[in-house]
């Protein structure tokens, strides 16, 4: 189970996730990827979803390495 919220949201969002990549700095296993990990959602609500992709469209973030 992981908890989060997206900036500027108040929202928390709460879902069930598996890990669906890593990859440690200076020993990548995949060079397109970058450092970190991905994690695959498996039960968002369609409300969490839209409120990722809208947060993700308006491409205000930078990733934290």
């Amino acid at each position: 189970m992981v908890k989060f919220c997206l900036p500027n949201v108040d929202t928390v969002i709460v879902t069930r996730a598996r890990v669906a990549w890593t990859n440690e700095p200076g020993a990548f296993k995949k060079a397109s990827l970058p450092p970190g990990m991905g994690l695959q959602f498996l039960d968002l609500s369609l409300e969490d979803m839209h409120a990722i992709r809208t947060y993700l469209d308006k491409g205000e973030f930078v990733p934290t390495w």
